[in-house]
């Protein structure tokens, strides 16, 4: 025999954390392509390293927005049909995947002589802060699908490829942060390979 139980508000209610988890998400997503752009650091290459730096931020700001949204959809629909099919509401997760644009970088200045690593070292620090809350607000998602009231085979489904699709998605997170991480200790050792030579 196969028990199927739904609380539809508690579906309502993982709908709206939802939206909240990935907002979250996309908040910080910005923050991480202004940090890598805007970042206060000066000297002779200085434009070339922000654009590169901002470049890898953009990157998989873009394709985690897009796996996302994809997701999203899936869910959105599993949950709706199961609420409809029980008298529920239709689940509405409203998720905004639009690309995120980096900020324009300023050519650097040629007779700025004077080059200073610390903000290279606090940019590792922000960058690093970043990548914690998304994984934070990833987690918070998947609490908020687990304490939804609901029983059956769908359910079970979902939950499974949540469970997935976080992991998955916390392991390319990673992966960037090692990305940009390096990206940036290979300015900083330039910059101090250039002062020893």
């Amino acid at each position: 025999m196969t028990r199927i139980s739904v609380d539809a508000k508690s579906l309502t209610t993982y709908g709206t954390a939802a939206e909240q988890a990935f907002k979250g998400v996309r908040t910080e997503l910005t923050g991480l392509v202004h940090s890598c752009t805007t970042v206060p650091y000066e000297g002779p290459n200085s434009a070339a390293f922000k654009n590169g730096c901002g470049k890898l931020a953009t990157e998989f700001s873009a394709s985690l927005l897009s796996d996302i949204g994809k997701f999203t959809d899936a869910v959105r629909d599993v949950t709706t049909g199961i609420a409809r099919s029980l008298g529920g509401h239709p689940v509405t997760i409203h998720f905004n995947g639009s690309p995120i644009t980096a900020p324009a970088v300023p050519a650097a200045d040629p007779n700025y002589t004077m080059v200073d690593t610390s903000p290279l070292h606090q940019l590792k620090s922000t960058v690093h802060g970043h990548f914690n809350k998304i994984n934070a607000h990833l987690d918070e998602h998947l609490r908020a699908f687990q304490h939804a009231k609901w029983e059956g085979h769908a359910r079970e489904a979902a939950h499974s490829a949540l469970r997935t699709f976080t992991s998955n998605t916390k392991s390319d997170v990673t992966q960037a942060q090692q990305h940009i991480e390096k990206f940036i200790d290979e300015q900083i050792q330039s910059v101090t390979t250039a002062d020893q030579g």
